[in-house]
């Protein structure tokens, strides 16, 4: 039997959270969290939600709920090493028990009174200014046999570029699609003795009878399978994605990624001003947590830009250098911009209780915004920062909440 004060208790709550691919940052933020608290293993638990099981919104219907639930949230636990025990659970009142003398909880200030939700590109940030480094995923070994056995048959020698196509009926424009046509250019124009297109269509499309990309082979399991496309894209010499879900299990896996363009001002979580304020970037620069692996691409998918795309990753791989080291602020601007994120993140946090992490974080933007201070020429006080969002985002006395905190575990603040 395990010793529970090594177990880390995290907690999926429907009530709160999504059925779609969001939970495959929450595993990466746990596992993160895990590292960094010298913890050996996850215990995953879903929480049921109020309309039959999940959260009451108009976003999804149930059917289209479950239905991520069984083939992306239950397979995707498979892919954490340290991920030992997977509870869905029916009744909330059986969590309510379970978690009553847990010591090890996740997302942190939890509880199934009042349930809150990690998953945000802010929480990853936030663990990148902590110095947590990507707790890669891996595909489980029989599921990367048989991609080895499909690329015997579908790849034979060649180097497989895969293609993951979003084509939801929900969307309302064409923006978060691949362009069929300057992807047909691209092929016309690369060596296919030497790379294998393959299409990934997705789940929602994965039996159509039309006529997409029709010339190169589609591998209809891994719309289907989220284990076997993990391991498709694991054993990909490049994968190719526009904004979907899937693009965000590339980046937590060993697999190289070329995502191109993410904005779409039609969608609020795509816009660039979403960027800019939520993920902390603008155009032309990449996430600080991602590594060398990874290629953001602003730009449209027209032949030009993937041709020119692709070579930059060839070049990277070709270097022999590291490609999982991870990136870095790309300016001072950049900088700042993930210091107001960070800052959201925490601030939201000690709303309900202060935790060490936050005490950790402060300090580290203290120190950014000295660096950011002699920059810029213009001093920024973290202690004004914060008194000056008291009664706003923050609640009032929320200075005297950290400082008090502060004393009481023996974690000074720099501010």
């Amino acid at each position: 039997m395990k010793d529970e004060k090594l177990i880390l208790n995290c907690v999926w709550d429907f009530q709160v959270a999504p059925a779609y691919y969001d939970f495959i940052v929450f595993l990466q933020l746990a596992d993160q969290f895990r590292i960094r608290k010298n913890l050996k293993f996850l215990r995953l638990i879903f929480m049921p939600g109020p309309r039959q099981g999940y959260r009451d919104d108009n976003l999804r219907s149930t059917e289209s709920n479950e239905l991520m639930t069984r083939n992306v949230l239950l397979p995707a636990c498979h892919l954490v090493e340290s991920c030992q025990e997977v509870l869905f659970l029916k009744d909330r009142s059986i969590g309510e028990q379970l978690l009553s003398n847990k010591v090890n909880v996740f997302p942190v200030n939890y509880s199934t009174d009042n349930p809150i939700s990690n998953y945000g590109e802010g929480a990853l940030l936030s663990n990148f200014f902590l110095g947590s480094k990507i707790s890669y995923f891996k595909s489980p070994k029989d599921k990367l046999t048989q991609v080895d056995q499909y690329l015997l048959k579908y790849s034979k020698n060649k180097k497989p570029l895969v293609i993951t196509l979003r084509e939801a009926s929900h969307d309302q424009g064409t923006r978060r699609c691949l362009i069929e046509k300057e992807w047909i250019g691209f092929f016309e124009k690369i060596n296919l003795s030497e790379y294998q297109p393959i299409i990934v269509r997705d789940t929602e499309k994965v039996f159509n009878v039309d006529t997409v990309f029709h010339d190169f082979p589609h591998c209809h399991i891994a719309s289907i399978d989220l284990l076997f496309r993990s391991a498709l894209y694991e054993r990909a010499f490049i994968n190719f994605f526009c904004n979907n879900g899937p693009s965000f299990l590339a980046l937590f896996l060993r697999a190289n990624a070329i995502l191109f363009k993410p904005i779409d001002e039609s969608v609020t979580a795509c816009t660039s001003k979403w960027y800019e304020n939520i993920i902390g970037i603008i155009q032309g620069e990449q996430r600080i947590w991602t590594s060398r692996k990874d290629l953001l691409c602003w730009e449209d998918d027209n032949v030009e830009n993937i041709d020119m795309n692709f070579n930059i990753m060839i070049a990277r791989i070709n270097e022999n250098k590291n490609l999982f080291d991870q990136n870095n602020f790309g300016s001072i601007e950049q900088v700042l911009r993930s210091i107001k994120v960070v800052l959201k993140y925490v601030f939201n946090n000690i709303n309900f209780k202060v935790s060490e992490d936050d005490l950790l974080l402060l300090n580290k933007v203290s120190e950014l915004l000295d660096i950011v201070s002699v920059e810029n020429k213009i001093k920024y006080s973290l202690r004004d920062i914060i008194k000056e969002h008291e009664g706003g985002v923050l609640q009032s006395g929320a200075l005297n909440k950290i400082l008090k905190y502060s004393s009481d575990v023996n974690i000074a603040v720099t501010f």
